[in-house]
């Protein structure tokens, strides 16, 4: 972790001896969460804002994309989605790492990204619009993972936004 003043080392979560890779890096309300991967071994790892690993927890597959969601998980802190190489999406609690929910987009789905948007379904909770190496994009609720909606392309998406309200609708586009 570098300060963003200075640019400093405030600490290093140092991992070179098991050889794990990171993919992506996301700040919660405890201290952190990233994807790792070393050989077989996926697993999305936390740590609290020492720079101590607090958990871990194994994916199917490299988890690639890493959000912080607000509290989903009934706990008053940050949560984390993750997505990856083999189309999973998790919610983990973002303070242990406990699975909130797991939602399969299929084996043919390499998730590149994952935005977290404005609740769009009414549930009360931010929703998760995952794209990735998959002509289809879609839509989760995020209280639950379940697919709200999803939506053949005709080719990879590999970068996406969300714009205003195009259409007056009183949701983003």
């Amino acid at each position: 972790l570098l300060n963003g003043a200075t640019g400093e080392e405030i600490w290093r979560l140092n991992q070179a001896p098991q050889q794990k890779l990171k993919y992506n890096v996301v700040s919660t309300d405890f201290g952190g969460a990233a994807g790792s991967s070393v050989g077989t071994v996926n697993e999305v790892i936390g740590f609290d804002r020492t720079g101590m690993l607090a958990w871990t927890f194994s994916t199917n597959g490299t988890p690639w994309a890493i959000r912080e969601i607000n509290h989903i998980g009934g706990t008053p802190g940050s949560d984390v989605i993750a997505g990856t190489t083999t189309g999973w999406v998790y919610a983990l609690n973002g303070d242990d790492g406990v699975q909130l929910w797991a939602t399969s987009l299929g084996s043919g789905s390499f998730i590149n990204d994952i935005v977290i948007v404005p609740d769009l379904t009414g549930s009360g909770f931010q929703d998760v619009f995952v794209s990735g190496i998959n002509p289809n994009v879609y839509l989760l609720e995020g209280s639950n993972g379940s697919i709200v909606w999803q939506q053949h392309t005709g080719g990879n998406i590999l970068g996406k936004g969300i714009v205003g309200d195009l259409n007056a609708d009183g949701f983003p586009e």
